[in-house]
């Protein structure tokens, strides 16, 4: 084989070569494309979720808001209901002793029961409930299952109290 043939081989090789690195350059560049797609659908997405996690914290601090104003309504209603009920056991506790004036048989058991009830510190049960409500509030935040859990456990006992209280008030009449 003559030189120029040892050339010519050589020049088709690298040809051959060159046409190779041709279409390892074309699928390159497809695979450039590609990047450039999957980064902008990547962008879309995370401003689709930027804006939904900032509309769930919205909706999130609204509830929060609607919450805390229920609760404190709530405790606004339980003192008011508090202070009521210790106004009627006052009531009763002044009619107890007129009845007491004029039985004397029954003013004895009469004001032993006056004696529970007094020993009965509701607005001091009342301020308690007032503060774990409070206490429950800020606890929402972190958890609102545990904090409807504790509400309907409180709510419970005040109407367990209030419920023996009115027993006590009917067994004096």
């Amino acid at each position: 084989m003559n030189t120029l043939d040892k050339v010519n081989a050589e020049l088709n090789s690298l040809q051959e070569e060159l046409s190779q690195l041709k279409h390892y350059t074309a699928e390159i560049g497809k695979a450039k494309e590609a990047s450039g797609v999957v980064l902008d659908m990547s962008k879309q997405f995370l401003i689709s979720f930027q804006k939904r996690v900032e509309t769930i914290n919205a909706e999130m601090e609204t509830s929060a808001a609607d919450f805390r104003k229920k609760c404190e309504e709530s405790s606004h209603n339980l003192e008011f209901s508090s202070r009521s009920f210790q106004k009627g056991i006052t009531e009763a506790k002044k009619t107890l002793e007129d009845v007491g004036n004029e039985l004397s048989i029954v003013a004895g058991k009469v004001n032993a029961l006056a004696v529970k009830i007094e020993s009965i510190n509701i607005l001091e049960h009342f301020e308690k409930i007032h503060l774990g409500l409070q206490a429950t509030t800020d606890a929402q935040l972190r958890n609102s299952k545990t904090t409807k859990a504790i509400l309907s456990i409180v709510l419970a006992g005040i109407v367990v109290v209030v419920v023996l209280c009115v027993v006590i008030v009917i067994k004096i009449h």
